[in-house]
């Protein structure tokens, strides 16, 4: 986002109005729709990750049997994201530079409203749903398991109450980003269902709108970076292509199967 698109918004901001070529406008709107859709529909599918994982447990082997599974769930992803974001450039929907948002983004205008609802009503609004249901019963759960090692603290139960406390901290950080999000991107996307209905609303609420939605790009950086040590060694392999690091580390925090522990509904770390 901060690469390929916000620069482009700069620019506009400064300039007060869209300075490069209509077909580039049609292309970053596309560029903006898609990346906003793939985090959304990533934060679905870590959130669905962590349901099964810890409500289904006999299901997760089954549904993520190994990396290549997982790496397939990312592509497949992103194949829907982009097909779902691009309509407008097919001719479902209008895409058109917003002065007030200074951005190039998806017409709200009534004659345009049958692909915003479909994207908005069913896809984000789904999407959202799902994800808030899944912690819900996973919160559900975690507290079961809390109070059932309660009642039976020995020592199996201390190392399972240790595995329970690393992934609650997973869980805090997943569901911390899953809330920014919606405090960031929310405010924007009610400006533009108020905006269909007919309402005039000012430039300045608009624009602050927009610096809440890139906001979003620093936010998440610091709850993955401050919040959990898990994510710290994920991106640090990840930045490394998985050729430097401490292996001992990594299995401590990750682990390599699925043991369930016994007699407390709770899984092991990811």
């Amino acid at each position: 986002m901060a690469t390929l698109y916000m620069p482009f918004w700069v620019i506009s901001l400064h300039s007060g109005t869209w300075i490069f070529s209509e077909k580039w406008c049609q292309l970053s709107a596309a560029i903006l729709s898609i990346l906003g859709t793939t985090s959304h529909l990533n934060m679905g599918l870590i959130a669905f990750n962590r349901y099964v994982r810890v409500v289904k447990p006999a299901m997760y082997s089954i549904l993520f049997p190994s990396k290549r599974m997982a790496r397939l769930y990312c592509a497949l992803l992103w194949i829907a994201s982009t097909l779902v974001a691009t309509p407008p450039l097919y001719g479902w929907g209008k895409i058109a530079y917003h002065p007030s948002f200074a951005i190039c983004t998806f017409s709200w205008k009534i004659q345009h409203i049958s692909y915003a609802i479909v994207l908005m009503a069913v896809l984000v609004n789904g999407n959202t749903i799902a994800i808030f249901y899944s912690y819900y019963k996973i919160y559900k759960i975690l507290v079961e398991s809390t109070q059932n090692l309660n009642a039976h603290s020995t020592e199996d139960g201390a190392a399972s109450s240790e595995r329970c406390r690393t992934d609650i901290k997973l869980l805090k950080t997943s569901f911390a980003v899953v809330c920014t999000f919606v405090v960031t991107m929310t405010p924007g996307s009610v400006l533009a269902i108020c905006e269909t209905a007919g309402c005039l609303i000012p430039r300045a609420i608009s624009l602050a709108a927009m610096y809440l939605m890139f906001t979003s790009g620093l936010v998440n950086p610091i709850i993955y970076g401050l919040m959990n040590p898990q994510f710290q060694a994920a991106f640090k392999r990840a930045l490394r292509f998985g050729r430097c690091g401490n292996n001992q580390v990594s299995q401590r925090w990750t682990g390599d199967g699925i043991r369930p522990c016994s007699k407390v509904r709770c899984p092991e770390t990811i």
